[in-house]
């Protein structure tokens, strides 16, 4: 999706592709990070993974993309951090109905405080 369509390589555009793909597909992230748990057989960080792949796209096509590194380093130290609920839980009804309602949203801290400009390419 990031390389076909030029929108998904906006600020708006990654944060709706890592919320369909990753998030409402049901991505393991507690399971897959093991944040505050000891690692099992299934600790893989795929996410982070996925975010160096993205980076690499972007270090090759640096116009290409709305956004700069910075995004791509914030998000990734935020999936660490548990400081939001978005990364919390292990699929999308956990997070609707465990952490939703308690926490806020890694997208709610780019877009809505107005930091999505210091992320955005020059």
């Amino acid at each position: 999706m990031l390389c076909m369509d030029p929108y998904y390589r906006t600020v708006r555009g990654l944060l709706l592709l890592i919320q369909k793909e990753f998030c409402s597909f049901g991505h393991r992230f507690r399971t897959r990070l093991a944040n505050g748990e000891k690692p099992t057989s299934e600790y893989s960080p795929v996410f982070l993974q996925w975010l160096e792949c993205v980076y690499q796209l972007l270090v090759q096509f640096p116009t290409a993309f709305e956004f700069t590194s910075d995004l791509l380093l914030f998000l990734a130290r935020e999936v660490l951090t548990n400081r939001y609920g978005t990364f919390l839980t292990d699929c999308e009804r956990e997070r609707t109905e465990q952490v939703q309602p308690h926490t806020l949203s890694v997208w709610t801290a780019i877009l809505d405080s107005g930091p999505a400009v210091e992320y955005i390419n020059d």
